[in-house]
Formats: C-alpha cells, structure tokens, sequence
C-alpha cells in the first residue's frame, strides 16, 4: 500500500556469531499494480532451503510464497517426484511431496490456467540413471544420461506418474525438462 515513489533505509540483524550488522536498502514502488489473473507465469527460479532442523519447511514456504505473491508472482517453483526405485522393466517408484504445492496454492499462486507452476524432470532423469550405473558419469557429464536406451521407458514411467500427482494437486503446470547442459 505504499504510494509511489523511491524508498531507502537500513534493515539492521544481529547474526548469530558476530555483531550486529546493518545493510543499505533502496526499493522504488512504481505507480502501476498488476491484475492477479494475468495470463501469465511470474516468478523466480526457486527452491525451499534445507533449513536447520527444527525449523518449520512448511511455515518458511508460505511466508515467502506470500510474500512473492505480496510483490505480484503468479507462479511459483513446485519441485518434481524423488526416484525411490527400479520396480520392473520400465517401471519405477516415484515419490511425491505435496507441501510446495500446497503452500504455493494457499499463497494464491496458479489462479487459472495460463499462471503455471515450474516443475523440473532432470532430478528424475539423473537418478534413474545413476540406478542404470551410468555414476558418477552422470553428474560430471551432464546430458550423458539421454544417451542410455534404457532410460526412456523409466523416464517415461516417471514422468506419466509426475503428470498424475500434479493433475491431483489442481495447479496449473509447465515442467522444465533439461536444464543442462544449456548449450545444447
């Protein structure tokens, strides 16, 4: 609610060794707000902290996907299914975590269909191949796993599983299949 125009400060912390620190703030609020139902996916390459133990993942999630919806994001992040496993030719086990993408939900994120979360397939793709002993390979070359035959069918099985659990949470999706190697 602030009017526009540019703000400047200080956001003062005392971190937990060490003194107290202050850092210089400058935020500019431009004359203009954004409709929360533009067709469009905005947000940030993201992923969750693995916060000290103790700390609620969950709480820290929704504040900050509060906050980015507080600033305009539409979308947010989602994560992917953890390969738990080879179970059969073509098949896998593949587990899911539900809490971003209901953090990202409860936030207002994905209010309709053009507003899609990110999703990535790689995390996926990589273990099934490492379980296809193609380690340690497969993270010092990356993209070395889309050359083993076998892995299309597993990866198949993955990703028709991932489609089923994000057509169960009811938010819109795009997933990012390959992030590496970027220049090919």
């Amino acid at each position: 609610d602030a009017k526009p125009g540019d703000y400047q400060g200080a956001l003062a912390f005392t971190p937990e060794q060490g003194g107290a620190k202050s850092l210089p703030v400058k935020l500019t609020v431009h004359p203009f707000r954004l409709s929360d139902l533009m067709p469009v996916s905005y947000g940030m390459y993201y992923g969750l902290w693995d916060f000290p133990q103790g700390v609620d993942r969950r709480k820290m999630a929704s504040e900050q996907f509060a906050f980015m919806r507080e600033v305009g994001f539409t979308a947010a992040c989602v994560g992917s299914g953890n390969v738990t496993g080879l179970v059969g030719r073509d098949k896998v086990s593949v587990t899911f975590d539900p809490m971003l993408w209901e953090a990202a939900k409860e936030a207002g994120m994905g209010r309709q269909p053009d507003q899609r979360m990110m999703g990535t397939s790689l995390g996926m793709a990589r273990t099934i191949a490492r379980k296809l002993g193609l380690s340690p390979a497969v993270d010092q070359n990356p993209g070395i796993e889309f050359t083993k035959p076998e892995l299309k069918g597993y990866y198949q099985d993955a990703i028709r599983q991932y489609e089923a659990f994000a057509t169960k949470m009811g938010l819109p999706l795009a997933v990012e299949v390959v992030d590496e190697p970027r220049e090919t």
